[in-house]
């Protein structure tokens, strides 16, 4: 094969890798919205999942609401279960949630 064919598709190829790579906008525009709105974590002091939850949970900035101080907020947004995280747009995730399933969610990086 002659030089210039050979450049010419090493030309065409990295053409190619650079058009169809994923461009900084596009991963933005598909990061999850709860990125800069957390999620929240609701549950009860009595609650022995919630606990392990919590402790999962260990270095993670997730806000938490005990419905036991707080049961009008809690019933308000429709609390049926422990523990139950609500993301901003309103979608529940009802029993315990592993670390990395949370980080994913919340676009964190998972501590120990």
């Amino acid at each position: 094969m002659e030089l210039k064919y050979i450049i010419l598709i090493c030309v065409v190829v990295l053409a190619a890798a650079y058009f169809l790579r994923p461009s900084a906008s596009a991963y933005k525009a598909e990061a999850p919205k709860t990125a800069s709105q957390p999620l929240t974590l609701y549950g009860s002091a009595t609650c022995g999942w919630c606990k392990k939850q919590k402790e999962e949970l260990e270095g993670m900035e997730v806000p938490y609401v005990d419905c036991n101080e707080k049961s009008d907020i809690c019933k308000e947004k429709g609390i049926s279960a422990y523990p139950t995280f609500i993301l901003p747009d309103g979608t529940q995730l009802k029993g315990f949630q592993t670390k990395d399933k949370i980080a994913a969610i919340i676009n964190a990086p998972v501590g120990k």
